[in-house]
């Protein structure tokens, strides 16, 4: 997968496990991804990392 993809931007450019504990929610104020993993959660934005 392309992390810098362009199309479907409401989409993570990455999958999580379908397990349970493990979610994704899009936060359009922040203009990023939400992860909930067990035991933690994480956010990830497409424009947190500068392509060189």
């Amino acid at each position: 997968m392309e992390l810098f993809a362009t199309n479907n931007f409401h989409i993570p450019p990455f999958e999580i496990p379908k397990d349970e504990g493990y979610s994704v929610i899009w936060d359009d104020k922040l203009n990023g991804f939400f992860i909930t993993i067990p035991h933690g959660e994480l956010f990830y934005s497409k424009t947190f990392l500068v392509r060189k």
